[in-house]
């Protein structure tokens, strides 16, 4: 049923009068006066809304002598839920056609070709990229877990976390060190390459790729130290993000900005190629229940700070805080 005719249908029956009405006629066909009558209302009342069923066509009318006898639509009355929210079949296939669409984005941004470039962090599109690890597998063969391993490597590396995601969401069951596929994903994936010769991406669109990427990247968080060889000082930090700390620092160095004014002055005189840049820790982030990111970060920089304390008199940092 079209949702115009189901919408009107809906609206003709909202009100307490009218179900009332239509109640009453299915005791048998009225007129207008004993519908009133039987109900306590006005028969104005009875007719405005009678008006608004018959237009709905829930009822209809006949004329007999000097009266206006009701009859309740039959077929209108037996209409199940199920019939009146059901949709047209264009409206059907233009909802799949927009989430094939989705999909087929969501695989373009993080697979090149057939390899998982990075897992998504929100739920709709790691769901969407588990429905191609879960392709790679038949329903109801059984699997061992280094069969499991293997497919799972041919598009990821971390073979045990794409492994736990899939029998966490459902997709696979275990028992006893076998693997079953329980559910078959709707659609087989395709694939485009990130190869310059190969794409038809426009740039902008290559460009909202590349961002929507970095964003749902994997993030590693960590403490790192940037020493002065020529005298032993250093500068001990930490960043919930390691994709570029050392790359900030570096050009704050070489534009004469940097916010530590000691370090600067001794890069200013030593020169860059006195100074090592290097990670002491990191952690990289789970997708586990219960695990932060932040306080992994902050157990990590406690660890740091008190193994350094004794070398205090050669920090650079500034009351003993780490730079960011």
């Amino acid at each position: 049923m079209p949702p115009s005719d189901t919408i009107s249908l809906l609206k003709a029956i909202a009100d307490p009068s009218r179900l009332k009405l239509l109640n009453a006629l299915r005791q048998g066909p009225q007129c207008l006066e004993e519908l009133a009558q039987r109900l306590g209302l006005a028969p104005s009342t009875v007719s405005f809304h009678m008006k608004k069923l018959e237009k709905a066509e829930w009822v209809f009318k006949v004329k007999e002598q000097y009266y206006t006898v009701y009859t309740l639509n039959g077929d209108r009355l037996n209409l199940r839920l199920g019939e009146l929210i059901d949709q047209p079949q264009t409206d059907r296939d233009a909802q799949q056609e927009r989430l094939d669409t989705r999909r087929q984005n969501v695989i373009d941004t993080f697979f090149d070709r057939q390899t998982l470039l990075q897992l998504p962090v929100q739920n709709r599109k790691r769901r969407m990229v588990l429905d191609v690890f879960a392709s790679d597998f038949e329903r109801d063969k059984e699997y061992t877990e280094n069969e499991v391993n293997t497919l799972i490597r041919r598009r990821y590396h971390d073979h045990c976390l794409i492994r736990r995601l899939l029998v966490d969401a459902g997709d696979m069951e275990r028992s006893d060190g076998i693997y079953r596929l329980t559910k078959t994903p709707d659609t087989a994936p395709t694939y485009t390459s990130k190869n310059k010769s190969e794409t038809t991406m426009k740039d902008t669109d290559r460009k909202k790729q590349l961002k929507e990427q970095y964003k749902m990247r994997q993030k590693t968080a960590g403490v790192w130290k940037i020493t002065c060889q020529a005298n032993g000082r250093f500068l001990l930090g930490s960043n919930l993000d390691m994709h570029a700390p050392f790359n900030r620092h570096r050009a704050m160095l070489t534009i004469g900005s940097h916010r530590n004014k000691a370090l600067q002055a001794d890069w200013n005189v030593h020169g860059p190629e006195a100074f090592a840049f290097e990670i002491l820790d990191s952690v990289q982030e789970k997708y586990e229940a219960g695990f932060s990111l932040s306080r992994e970060l902050e157990t990590m920089e406690e660890k740091w700070i008190e193994a350094l304390t004794p070398f205090a008199d050669q920090w650079y940092n500034e009351h003993g805080r780490l730079s960011q």
